[in-house]
């Protein structure tokens, strides 16, 4: 059974040649990361506008290509009875690990344009333009921030610019120069966390998640990923009880029922392992590796038509 725990191993990340499946969001968690970045960088607006405050809602938001999603939030004043001409659209652009690789206004309110922002401009709604060489990008950044050096956002954007191209270290010591300008910045410790997973480094991973979820409690990212650090240091069932807290705070991550149905198979607790799976394929019913894991879970209960029938419908998705 080792050896097949190893095959499983291997299934639970392989989403693309090289991912892993806790550094991969769903739809729904892109637009909670959206609110979340637009409640932390909204005072800008809320000084220009002269805003006492920014209510944020979803517009509308999209998968693009296998790579990205998109969300647009429409931000206005919390106010009632405002007039459409009086709220603003800005869009949201993420991989799928969760990283924002471009942010821009779509529409001012009537009359309250800032002028040119402080960010990068759009590079594109075409997939092949938005993974822009990393020099260019560098360049884009650089011109459109005139004091790199004290704003964060700037190396929270070359920090994602060097995580895409997979220079992890050269993204933590970005992340680091964010964090020491703004040490309340939950985003930046967040992806420093993400970063130093990807190092293997779980146990400064999780410092980093404890201080994002410090700072931002009801991140169920935060929660979800440092489970899965604890997960990588043995630690089954603390893993599951932050996924506990992530499933709490947001019931659609698929990926958060997922790899606590994991740590529960890891545990012996194969049915409970099941209905984590079940649930997980309920939210995403393409999910190769949970159709693969909840086979194996079948597998160790004796049920051996279930366990063929889900390894089935795993290699039918891509599970070799």
């Amino acid at each position: 059974m080792a050896e097949d725990q190893g095959n499983q191993e291997e299934k639970k990340f392989d989403f693309t040649g090289e991912g892993e499946a806790v550094e991969y969001i769903t739809l729904p968690q892109a637009i909670l990361l959206a609110r979340r970045l637009a409640r932390e960088n909204d005072e800008g607006y809320k000084e220009s506008f002269g805003w006492g405050g920014i209510v944020w809602t979803e517009l509308r938001s999209e998968t693009i290509g296998e790579d990205y999603y998109r969300v647009v939030l429409q931000f206005n004043r919390p106010q009632r009875g405002v007039l459409e001409a009086q709220t603003g659209e800005e869009e949201f652009l993420f991989d799928f690990t969760g990283i924002l690789q471009d942010r821009q206004v779509l529409l001012w309110p009537e009359g309250l344009q800032m002028g040119e922002p402080e960010r990068p401009p759009r590079t594109s709604g075409e997939e092949q333009e938005v993974a822009q060489a990393v020099t260019e990008k560098v360049s884009e950044v650089e011109e459109h921030f005139q004091q790199p050096e004290g704003d964060p956002e700037v190396y929270l954007q070359l920090a994602s610019v060097a995580y895409g191209n997979q220079e992890y270290q050269e993204a933590i010591e970005h992340y680091t120069e964010a964090i020491q300008l703004d040490l309340n910045n939950a985003v930046a410790y967040y992806n420093r966390g993400l970063t130093y997973h990807r190092l293997g480094q779980n146990q400064r991973a999780i410092e980093d998640y404890d201080k994002a979820i410090q700072l931002d409690p009801n991140d169920a990212l935060a929660y979800g990923s440092r489970g899965y650090a604890y997960g990588h240091l043995g630690e089954s069932q603390r893993a599951i009880e932050e996924y506990d807290k992530a499933i709490q705070l947001d019931p659609y991550g698929s990926i958060a029922y997922y790899n606590r149905g994991y740590d529960y198979y890891n545990l012996g607790e194969h049915r409970r392992a099941i209905e984590d799976f079940d649930k997980a394929i309920q939210l995403d019913p393409n999910y190769a590796e949970a159709y693969a894991n909840r086979g194996w879970a079948y597998h160790e209960l004796g049920q051996a038509s279930s366990a063929q029938q889900d390894w089935g419908k795993a290699r039918s998705l891509g599970i070799k």
